[in-house]
C-alpha cells in the first residue's frame, strides 16, 4: 500500500509497502550485543514496528520517485513465492508481498517505470525484479534499466556471499537481469 507522499520541488516521492511481517528472529538474536531494554525508546516511538518486547515488525517495500518525466522505483521489495520464494518463505512465512497491487493502486503501471534503482542487493530489496508467468524470466518492469552499484553486483555474485543465504535468491532475482541485458552498474559517487 502507498505509505505517504512527499514533494520536494519538482520531485514526488511515494512510499510503497510490499509487506509487513513479524520478523522470525528475536531482536536479541539479531542484535546480541544490544540489551533488550535499549529497544524501549524505539518501541515507544515506533509503536507499530514492534510486537512484544523482543519482536520487530519491519515493513519491506520501496519508493516511487517521479521527476522531469522520469519514474524511478527504488528497490522492489520482498516479492512473492513466484518471484523470490526462499526470501518470502524465510521472512514472511510464505505470504506474498503486495507491491504490484500497491503500485497499481497508486496509479503506477509496470511499464511506467523507466529505472529500478537498488539501494543494495539484499534479498528483501530485489523480490519483484522478474516475472516468470510465461516460464522464462522477464523483467517485471519491461521498460526499466535495473541499476545498482558495481560493488554490490560484484559482491553478490561471489560464492562466499551467496553461501550466507539458505536459498538461491541471486539466481532467482539478480543474475537473470544481467543475462536479459537490463542491468546497469554505477561506480564511485555516480
Amino acid at each position: 500500500m502507498a505509505e505517504g507522499k512527499l514533494s520536494v520541488g519538482n520531485v514526488e516521492i511515494l512510499g510503497i509497502t510490499d509487506i509487513e511481517v513479524h520478523f522470525p528472529m528475536p531482536l536479541t538474536d539479531l542484535f546480541p550485543e544490544v540489551p533488550l531494554e535499549s529497544w524501549a525508546p524505539y518501541q515507544q516511538r515506533f509503536e507499530g514496528h514492534f510486537v512484544g518486547a523482543d519482536t520487530w515488525c519491519p515493513h519491506f517495500g520501496g519508493m516511487v520517485v517521479r521527476s522531469e518525466g522520469r519514474t524511478i522505483l527504488v528497490d522492489t521489495g520482498l516479492g512473492s513465492n513466484a518471484t523470490n520464494a526462499g526470501t518470502v518463505g524465510m521472512f514472511a512465512a510464505g505470504v506474498d508481498g503486495h507491491m504490484m497491487t500497491a503500485l497499481t493502486a497508486a496509479g503506477v503501471r509496470p511499464e511506467d517505470i523507466d529505472t529500478v534503482f537498488f539501494t543494495h542487493l539484499h534479498p528483501d530489496h530485489v523480490g519483484w525484479n522478474l516475472n516468470r508467468e510465461s516460464g522464462d524470466p522477464k523483467p517485471t518492469f519491461p521498460n526499466a534499466r535495473y541499476v545498482a552499484h558495481e560493488a554490490d553486483w560484484d559482491a553478490f555474485r561471489t560464492p562466499e556471499v551467496q553461501a550466507h543465504f539458505p536459498f538461491p535468491f541471486y539466481e532467482e532475482t539478480i543474475g537473470p537481469l544481467e543475462n536479459l541485458g537490463v542491468a546497469d552498474r554505477v561506480s564511485g559517487e555516480q
